[in-house]
């Protein structure tokens, strides 16, 4: 089941949108434009997902890598948020994340043909 219908039914906050501040200056700047709306945060370490937890975000995205990882950030959500797995999931590993307790999985390999080719935009402040 898709978690979301279209673009416009949540905020998804990356991390490159975390240069902008941390984690809880983005949310509150997104609360401010629009208190309603949920919010999700990209998650880069379990420190990510604790701040997150902390500012009261609707799903934390935690990366498919480690399995202990994925174990951690789902134990600390329990109750606060939910847990979103992504980032390069294959379809022989969905037993294996399915089974870490995260409310939603997303796999990629459902929706495309080709080749993945990672791109990244990154943006640094300017000096000064």
């Amino acid at each position: 089941m898709n978690q979301r219908v279209g673009l416009d039914d949540g905020v998804c906050v990356k991390d490159n949108h975390i240069l902008a501040g941390s984690i809880a200056e983005v949310v509150r700047r997104i609360r401010a434009a629009d208190a309603e709306l949920p919010i999700e945060v990209e998650s880069r370490t379990l420190d990510d997902v604790d701040a997150a937890l902390e500012v009261g975000v609707a799903t934390v995205l935690v990366a498919a890598g480690p399995i202990d990882v994925v174990r951690e950030a789902v134990r600390r959500s329990r109750g606060r948020a939910k847990i979103e797995v992504s980032g390069s999931v294959t379809l022989d590993r969905m037993t294996e994340l399915a089974g870490t307790g995260a409310e939603h999985v997303s796999i990629a390999a459902l929706t495309q043909v080709t080749a993945p080719v990672e791109l990244t935009f990154e943006l640094a402040r300017a000096a000064g």
